[in-house]
């Protein structure tokens, strides 16, 4: 018969925007698993008494049951029956406590910034840890460590865990966004290359749109000396020495707007937003930071559809400009 093995541990990468009610449940689950976890212990314990009490049945030795359970629950299979929660601060102090709820109501810690947790809750021989790392590469990750997760409680403790992560962690794009946030630099750097190695050729741009108008309604008798003008300015790469400054002025300041807004993307993104825990001083730069993320989430579509937009509303006022130009000439 095969068998399941489930991971004894799990990295999940943020960042990790871990407000109050998020950390006030994971607390819930601990607190739940907690109260189920010390039956099992006491589950054990009877198992272990009644197979001591077994093994003496045939000697003339009697069992203090009350007795030998105390002297077991000190015993090292069955001593740890705890929660605990450690959270280190930038200031360099550390607390400890059995919540997070417990810290955030300890007035004395409320102006310290929190920069990363371990949050343990051994039982008998079932033990869970989760933690957000405090260095560079790992405060952006969330370990989870279950030992003993092949009985059924390690199970459920596990799957208790993975459900709060899989509520709690960020979406697809902020993920993408934290993890690649420092190669948006270098894309802004390569825009500016680009756009210097590759400016456009407004003369040939011009000529090409002249041409676009001519065979938009067909070539006339009198417009042919101008399309073989232009079929040969084309062949040539010939310089006008005179184009009309105004479609050139708005081809450049097209082009502009575009690298403007690669650049100003660029700059954004590369502030990715790192993992911050919402208690103490945290919770004030966790209200910056979401407030942070919904904007650049909000405005960086919109950045990207901007220039089609000014370019099709340039478009239609030049359309309608024309059109109430010719108009004029007709009345």
């Amino acid at each position: 018969m095969s068998t399941i093995i489930h991971p004894s541990s799990i990295t999940e990468y943020g960042p990790w925007l871990l407000d109050f009610r998020k950390l006030e449940e994971l607390d819930k689950v601990f607190e739940s698993q907690l109260e189920k976890l010390k039956k099992y212990r006491s589950y054990l314990i009877d198992n272990e008494v009644l197979k001591r009490k077994k093994e003496y049945s045939g000697l003339d030795y009697e069992i203090d049951d009350e007795g030998l359970r105390r002297k077991l629950e000190t015993n090292y299979q069955f001593a740890d029956c705890y929660r605990e929660l450690i959270i280190n601060y930038k200031s360099d102090k550390t607390v400890k406590a059995e919540s997070f709820k417990e810290i955030a109501m300890n007035k004395d810690i409320n102006s310290e910034f929190p920069i990363d947790f371990s949050y343990t809750l051994s039982v008998a021989n079932v033990k869970a840890r989760i933690s957000l790392g405090r260095s560079e590469i790992s405060r952006n990750e969330i370990s989870v460590s279950v030992e003993n997760n092949t009985t059924s409680e390690g199970k459920e403790l596990l799957y208790e865990i993975e459900k709060w992560i899989k509520n709690t962690r960020p979406n697809i794009l902020v993920k993408f966004w934290r993890r690649y946030a420092r190669w948006f630099l270098f894309f802004a750097y390569m825009c500016i290359n680009l756009y210097i190695i590759f400016i456009p050729d407004t003369n040939k741009t011009i000529v090409k749109n002249e041409a676009f108008e001519i065979l938009k309604n067909g070539i006339q008798q009198d417009e042919v000396p101008k399309a073989l003008e232009i079929l040969l300015t084309l062949e040539t790469n010939f310089k006008k020495a005179k184009i009309e400054t105004k479609t050139s002025d708005n081809i450049i300041f097209m082009n502009l707007i575009y690298l403007s807004i690669a650049l100003f993307i660029s700059l954004i993104l590369y502030f990715g937003p790192n993992s911050v825990i919402g208690i103490n001083k945290g919770e004030k730069k966790l209200r910056i930071i979401d407030t942070y993320v919904k904007i650049v989430t909000y405005i960086i579509p919109v950045l990207f559809l901007l220039p089609f937009i000014i370019n099709k509303l340039s478009n239609l006022i030049c359309g309608i400009f024309s059109c109430t130009v010719r108009c004029c000439h007709l009345t």
